[in-house]
Formats: C-alpha cells, sequence, structure tokens
C-alpha cells in the first residue's frame, strides 16, 4: 500500500517541479552557482522520488551571497498548493536555539543574570531545595537534572487533548526528584526551555509572542511567529503529515508548545539566523562566543551543548546551529564558520526516513564538496579495542535505552547496541583518535572521552557532525 501511494506522490511531484520552484541568486561566480544549483537540484529530485517527504525547503546562504533557495512538493492535504521560498515551516527544537538568544540578550540588557537560580527567577516555584541549586546558565545549556515533562505530557495530549498550562509543568517538575546534581552532567531535556517563556514574562512584564517581536524579528528584520499565532491565519503556513499505518496522513500540529518548540519560519528567513548572531545583531561577541562553547561539566567531561547550541563537524567541517525533531527531524539550521556559510533544511512529513536532517547530510556534502568516505576501507589500525567495551548511560535510562559496546572476538570490531540484546548489532569503524563510524549510520560518529588517567570514562554521539548525546561509562 505505501509503496504504490509513494510511487504515485513521486511521479507527481516530479512533474510539478519546474513550476514550484523558485531559485534566489546573487554574486557568486555564475558556474560555481549553477553547478551547485544543479547538483542540489539532483538530491531534491531523488529525495522526493521516494515518496515519504510530501514537501520541503531548503537554502543555503555564503556571506552575503543566497546560493540556493528552494521549495519542494506540497503544503496541503490536497496537494494542490505548492511548497515555494516563502512557505513557513514548523521549527521544532530550534525554538531553543532562537529562546535562548532572546535570554542571552536580557542578560546583556542586565533584566537577567546566567547565575540566578530558579527561586530567583520563579519565586513561587514549590521546591526550593531544587530552586535554590538550578542556575538559569543550566536550564539552556540542558545541565539542570530536571525530570524531562514532554512523555507525560504529550501523552496526556494525545490521549486526552489536554494542553498543559505551565504551572502544571512547574508542579510535575517539582514533585520528580532531579536526575543529576546541576551542571554535572548533560542530557537532553525539554523542561528547562518549557520555563523559559514564563521566566521571561515575569522578568520584563511582557508575553513572550512580543518579546520574539522586539528581541528577534525587530532587529534583523525577521519572522519569527508561534505556531498558534499562525495557524489557521497564515496562507504561507504549510500544514503537516505523518506516514502512519502505511499511508500519509494529515497531522494536527500541537499549538501549546511555547519555549522548547512552537517556533515557525520560512528557510530563507532562517538561513539568516547564524549570520545575524555572529555579526552580533542579537548579542554582543563576547555573549555569542559563551553560547557557543562547550560546556565544561567538571570531573573530565564537557558537552558539546554550549547555550542553547549544538557544536561539532560534519565529515571535518567544523559547526554549530540547532535541529529540530519529533519521531524524525524536521529542521535543521547549521553555520560552517570556516566555509562562512549556512544551511537550512525544513521538511513538513514526520515519522519517515526522508526527514530533515537526511536531507541536511546530502545537501552538505554538496555544498561543502565532501563526500562520505568508505569507512572499511579507510580504516585505522587499532590494537587495543578493550578499552572502549563497556555499558554507557544517561541518568534516568531504562536498560533498553543503555548503550552497549561489544567486541567481537571473530572480526576484531566493535558493535553498538541499545541495552542487552535490545537491538541488532551494528558494527563500528576506527577513524582514529578515538572516533568510530556506524556502519548504519555513516554520518553520525561516535567519540570516546579519556580521562586524566587515560582510561575512557564517557562516550559522545554526533548525529550528522552535531554534538547530541552524552554517555557515562558504567563502572564495573
Amino acid at each position: 500500500m505505501i509503496e504504490r501511494i509513494c510511487n504515485i506522490l513521486g511521479l507527481v511531484l516530479l512533474s510539478i517541479m519546474a513550476m514550484g520552484c523558485k531559485q534566489q541568486v546573487t554574486s557568486i561566480a555564475p558556474v560555481a552557482k549553477s553547478d551547485l544549483s544543479f547538483r542540489l537540484d539532483s538530491v531534491a529530485r531523488t529525495f522526493i522520488s521516494h515518496g515519504e517527504t510530501v514537501g520541503f525547503s531548503i537554502a543555503v546562504l555564503a556571506e552575503g551571497d543566497t546560493l540556493y533557495n528552494k521549495g519542494f512538493g506540497y503544503a496541503d492535504t490536497l496537494r494542490k498548493k505548492l511548497v515555494n521560498t516563502s512557505t513557513v515551516f514548523n521549527l521544532a527544537s530550534i525554538s531553543k536555539f532562537v529562546g535562548s538568544i532572546m535570554i542571552l540578550k536580557l542578560v546583556e540588557e542586565g533584566v537577567l543574570s546566567l547565575d540566578q537560580t530558579l527561586d530567583e527567577l520563579i519565586p513561587d516555584y514549590p521546591n526550593a531545595q531544587q530552586a535554590s541549586k538550578i542556575k538559569l546558565r543550566h536550564l539552556i545549556s540542558m545541565t539542570s537534572g530536571l525530570k524531562e515533562y514532554a512523555p507525560h505530557f504529550d501523552s496526556l495530549y494525545v490521549n486526552e487533548g489536554t494542553s498543559p498550562e505551565d504551572q502544571e509543568v512547574v508542579d510535575f517538575l517539582t514533585r520528580n526528584a532531579l536526575d543529576f546534581e546541576p551542571g554535572t552532567f548533560y542530557r537532553y531535556c525539554n523542561s528547562g526551555f518549557k520555563l523559559l517563556p514564563h521566566i521571561m514574562e515575569l522578568a520584563t512584564g511582557v508575553r513572550f509572542e512580543d518579546l520574539i517581536d522586539t528581541l528577534i524579528n525587530v532587529p534583523a528584520n525577521m519572522n519569527f511567529r508561534l505556531m498558534a499565532d499562525r495557524y489557521n491565519h497564515d496562507a504561507r503556513l504549510t500544514q503537516f503529515f505523518e506516514i502512519k499505518e502505511d499511508s500519509i496522513v494529515h497531522r494536527d500540529p500541537w499549538l501549546w508548545l511555547r519555549g522548547d518548540g512552537g517556533l515557525t519560519t520560512s528557510a530563507i528567513d532562517l538561513v539568516h539566523l547564524p549570520f545575524f548572531l555572529r555579526d552580533n545583531i542579537f548579542i554582543s561577541d563576547s555573549l555569542f562566543k559563551l553560547m557557543s562553547a562547550r560546556t565544561e561539566l567538571g570531573n573530565g567531561l564537557t558537552s558539546g551543548y554550549g547555550l542553547g547550541v549544538k557544536s561539532g563537524s560534519f565529515l571535518g567541517a567544523p559547526l554549530w546551529g540547532h535541529s529540530g525533531a519529533d519521531k524524525t527531524y524536521w529542521s535543521m539550521v547549521y553555520f560552517f564558520p570556516e566555509q562562512e556559510l549556512s544551511i537550512v533544511t525544513l521538511v513538513n512529513t514526520n515519522n519517515t526516513f526522508y526527514d530533515a536532517k537526511e536531507l541536511f547530510i546530502q545537501v552538505a556534502q554538496e555544498v561543502l564538496a565532501r563526500y562520505i568516505p568508505d569507512y572499511e576501507s579507510d580504516e585505522e589500525s587499532n590494537e587495543d579495542l578493550s578499552d572502549y567495551t563497556g555499558t554507557y548511560f544517561r541518568y534516568d535510562d531504562s536498560p533498553d535505552d543503555e548503550v552497549v559496546i561489544l567486541l567481537s572476538e571473530e572480526d576484531q570490531h566493535l558493535y553498538y547496541q541499545f541495552g542487552k540484546g535490545g537491538m541488532d548489532m551494528e558494527k563500528m569503524y576506527f577513524g582514529g583518535n578515538d572516533d568510530f563510524f556506524i556502519e548504519r549510520w555513516p554520518a553520525d560518529r561516535v567519540h570516546f572521552v579519556r580521562g586524566n588517567d587515560g582510561k575512557v570514562l564517557a562516550l559522545e554521539e554526533y548525529y550528522a557532525g552535531y554534538f547530541s548525546q552524552l554517555r557515562k561509562k558504567r563502572l564495573q
């Protein structure tokens, strides 16, 4: 069933691409730009021909030069409205990136301080012991130790249609113990960012929606809006889709998200954001450097998640930015400082392999002219792999969520596995400097972290080059 739907959709989409795609170009060498446009058009055609993505946008910006800006596919359920360069998408967790810029601007203005504790930021926060430990910097570096609120409230919303209020989220957090002491570990968590709009409103007396205008839209002439402000009001907003039970179906957006998600804009607006940030349009250079730096955790550990910024490298090219995801990735914005360019991919279809992360990987390879190597042929030798083996965990992980690194006596390779026997073992290839690449996900990277004694104490996971997970090695 899904194959037939995909084939039909793919053929129809390919037939309308010539009508539906407009390119904005400015002033780089025509041959180089036309060649890039040809290659990215090819990526897009192949991507959409699989029929598992209804519509998407790609934007690539160099210093003052739009290298590529096109939309593909459809933005509506009837598949009559084409995605174009002004189509607006859900940014999901890129909202955290934007929210952190807003927080840091208020810090720069002296309205807030990164060292303010939660009891100062939210005076009626019920759990005094928690509130006295957690600082604003912990909330936006995902080092607060707060319990993840999303699974509980997502379930209520799906099953009962109940949208959580700010106080309900606060009550949930205060009745749950911290997963770890603030500042000592990193775990991706929505809870701290869910509190940000409430914190900003208490500090300024201004609605969060109006602060988006004051701190982001007006200084840079941008157009960020919450989903709730666009839905049923803005014809540029794409509808959203999901592959479910072998069909592509319409999916209602979650209009209650603020802080940890919920922002929307177009690809061409979003692709400018890293340049405005780098050029100090929003915040000072010193705050920008602090925002994009790794976070010190103590005990030899650091986190590649700064203050609302993910950092890393894609095929050796350093990058920073943010991504947004639900079941699969919906949105990507990353800046490459050495090349001075940013790349955005936005997709309106969920629960599919052909998502914004996969699209970003393919686009970035063409833009950078760097391609995923044959890790098996290029693998470096490593005489002692046993040091890497063991169980790696995040606080509050279930046994099935822990990662087990195994050494095969048969082929002398490491294998990556969720839980003990929880999934197929994925072969890993050594890339030098404690880096490994997983055969199943060749654009991702695993880096093992050593302590001062030289022993492995943690692993970091980089997805499409950006920092995503930190897992501590369980002591035997």
